[in-house]
């Protein structure tokens, strides 16, 4: 293949694969930054929608909030007029809610009022009166109805507001799914009911048909439980699993589910599709509602196709002008290197004309090389001239060289076999300083676990000697405490004497008391008795001052007197009686109990003495205990004192065998490298001797090679 065509082949090729992987890299960069793009928009369209939704049934829930928080004051309305203002208040935010379906308000028995009784079988109302009260729009006409899960949503009572799954219901003969916001009443006893809107989620609807990502996208909202609420294909009421595996994917209904239980945004990309899963809630106690929106990649990518094929023209027309270029621009350059080629070609197949000389055409790099050419001519020329001259000089050092070789061989195979000789005395001295090393290791070795040892030792010594100077310290801690107890022993044992004679005197004065209190007992009967006399004298005096008529009217008044004072007497009487039989029993009971504590006196007194006789014993051994632990502390120094300077013995060894050991090393490092120069010396010797072999050779063949280039150099025309 001609220069001119395989410099356009090549130019051509390189100039393509540059455009080529220029527009692949651009290609591929713009993919990423359109998926990215792709990405963040489908996440804020979902964010958006995701507020959107939620601030719409967020009202809907402040709406519910908003009549909990009028019912929860409902202490301060008319008993008689409570049931009538609920209802006339959910009733009005029906009628001025049209997009509700219903509102209910659902009661504990008895907690409203107090008067389910009086309304039983009432509108709004179960057979027991209980008030369950369910505004219901019907064909535009709203009706009062007692709500039938009523006992379901009492069951269920929590303080938290509550978001429901949509729920099918007929409503004007049609089907319709239904979802409920329900927040709690709470009363002075805690929840007593609830209040509950029902919403038809057909308002959900348009909003997710007007969402086209990417013009053939979509968008769905789906319920906690994974019951669509929302599709542009009209799939409301079904489950995700069962709907939307084939065009979603396992990947996306996975990641849609997990978005709903997790409460996390979810995004998938797959070579199909691009989904983006954003969760939301209702309230402050519902679970995660989603919205998901969908579009295909090959519409997300649709851009950067468009991109590829402009590219994939530009490439094409690109090609083809630089090929035409590089055509015109390669026979110009293979026209002027013809030129050269064919000078050569003559020089080398011709007569071997030196003298002949190129114009150059142009001032450039062919120029410059053309000129070149000319002086490496006139170079080559002189060079051939030279060589001729020199290949005569050369002959004859060549014939000298050959006699100089032979000689040179012979002293050569002379210093080999000496060499030889030293080498193999130097590898004995080798093995002798390794055998000596590995005795020194092994005494190395020896020493470092002799000086650990001691080192143990010496550790092992302060710390008994610290345990024993603790124990001599505790030792007398522990004696001076005896000492004390001793002391304290003895006042316990007066003490003990002390109260135990107390106690006796306390009992004797009891004894005395109890003596004297017989006498107050009997004295105590004595007044009883004198009481009723005097009871029965007022009595008769009475009588008297009765029959002396007006006469007997001072007298009477004194008779009641008397009688009053008679009486007081004897309650007293009575009362001194109780008192004195109360403490007779005391006395008993204290002289019991003195008796008790007399012989519980004896038993310490006793057990005070055993406790002081072992104290002295104890405080016997200690002192003994003590003695002994400082002879032990006296001996361990000593012993301390003998492995420091054992310690200092082997150290200093170490020392001096590590000093050999370096010296050792040092010898054997030595020797080794005097036989790796030995060696090498050999080796080179032997080398030397076949390097003198091969001149010889080369020297016989380099006569035949100058007797050939005389020949060869007469060929060429230099003058």
């Amino acid at each position: 293949m001609k220069l001119n065509i395989r410099l356009t082949l090549v130019n051509t090729g390189i100039t393509i694969l540059l455009i080529a992987a220029i527009s692949i890299v651009i290609l591929g960069r713009a993919g990423v930054l359109q998926r990215e793009a792709a990405e963040e928009n489908m996440k804020n369209l979902a964010a958006s929608t995701a507020k959107d939704i939620r601030s719409r049934y967020q009202t809907y829930m402040d709406i519910a909030r908003t009549l909990a928080q009028i019912m929860n004051s409902y202490e301060s309305v008319d008993l008689n007029l409570r049931r009538l203002r609920y209802n006339e208040t959910m009733q009005g935010v029906l009628e001025s809610n049209p997009n509700f379906v219903g509102i209910y308000s659902v009661w504990k028995a008895n907690a409203l009022d107090g008067l389910d009784a009086d309304y039983a079988g009432t509108e709004g109302t179960d057979m027991t009166g209980q008030f369950i009260s369910h505004y219901v729009r019907e064909k535009n006409e709203i009706s009062l109805q007692a709500y039938r899960k009523a006992q379901e949503v009492l069951n269920t009572l929590s303080s938290k507001d509550f978001f429901s799954n949509p729920a099918p219901q007929v409503i004007n003969g049609n089907n319709a799914y239904i979802v409920t916001v329900r927040v709690p009443i709470e009363g002075n006893q805690g929840i007593v009911g609830v209040v509950g809107i029902e919403i038809d989620i057909a308002g959900l609807q348009p909003i997710v048909e007007e969402i086209k990502p990417y013009q053939t996208g979509y968008a769905a909202v789906y319920a906690n439980d994974g019951t669509i609420a929302a599709h542009p294909g009209g799939k409301r009421g079904t489950k995700i699993q069962e709907s939307s595996a084939e065009e979603l994917g396992e990947d996306g209904v996975v990641e849609v589910l997990n978005s709903i239980k997790t409460e996390n945004v979810a995004l998938v990309k797959t070579e199909d599709h691009l989904l983006v899963s954003y969760p939301f809630t209702v309230g402050n106690g519902s679970a995660a509602w989603t919205v998901m929106i969908f579009a295909p990649m090959r519409d997300v990518l649709q851009p950067v196709y468009r991109l590829i094929s402009f590219a994939a023209l530009f490439l094409l027309v690109a090609g083809f002008l630089s090929t035409i270029v590089i055509f015109y621009m390669s026979n110009r350059l293979a026209y002027r290197i013809k030129r050269i080629g064919d000078m050569m070609k003559d020089i080398s197949e011709g007569e071997g004309d030196l003298t002949r000389r190129l114009t150059a055409l142009a001032r450039d790099e062919i120029g410059d090389m053309v000129q070149y050419f000319n002086d490496t001519l006139d170079k080559i020329k002189n060079l051939v001239g030279s060589i001729k001259n020199q290949s005569e000089d050369l002959e004859v050092t060549g014939e000298e060289l050959v006699s100089h070789m032979d000689k040179t061989a012979d002293a050569i195979s002379q210093i080999t076999g000496h060499i030889r000789e030293i080498t193999d005395k130097t590898g004995r001295q080798s093995e002798s300083v390794a055998q000596t090393n590995d005795t020194m290791r092994k005494i190395m070795e020896g020493i470092e676990n002799l000086n650990s040892h001691i080192e143990i030792q010496a550790q092992n010594i302060s710390q008994s000697s610290s345990a024993i100077e603790e124990m001599l310290a505790n030792i007398a801690s522990v004696t001076q405490t005896l000492v004390k107890n001793t002391d304290n022993v003895e006042k316990l044992t007066q003490a003990a004497a002390v109260g135990r004679s107390g106690l006796q005197a306390v009992s004797g004065d009891i004894q005395t008391i109890a003596k004297e209190s017989e006498g107050l007992i009997e004295i105590t009967t004595v007044i009883a008795g004198i009481a009723s006399q005097t009871n029965l004298l007022s009595m008769n005096a009475a009588i008297e001052a009765a029959h002396a008529g007006n006469a007997g009217k001072g007298f009477a008044v004194v008779a009641d007197e008397i009688r009053k004072l008679a009486e007081s007497s004897g309650a007293h009487s009575k009362v001194i009686a109780s008192v004195l039989k109360q403490m007779k029993e005391s006395r008993r009971r204290i002289s019991q109990s003195t008796a008790q504590v007399i012989e519980r006196f004896e038993v310490i007194d006793l057990n005070v003495k055993i406790v002081s006789e072992q104290e002295e014993q104890v405080r016997i051994a200690m002192e003994e205990q003590g003695i002994g632990s400082k002879q032990i502390l006296e001996y361990l120094g000593k012993l301390n004192e003998i492995s420091d300077i054992i310690k200092q013995d082997s150290a200093e060894m170490l020392n001096g065998s590590r000093a050999i050991m370096k010296e050792s090393k040092s010898l054997e490092a030595i020797t080794q490298q005097i036989a790796e120069g030995m060696s090498e010396m050999a080796g080179g010797a032997e080398d030397i001797s076949a390097a003198v072999a091969r001149v010889s050779s080369i020297t016989d063949e380099n006569k035949q090679h100058i007797n050939m280039l005389i020949e060869e150099i007469s060929k060429f025309k230099i003058y």
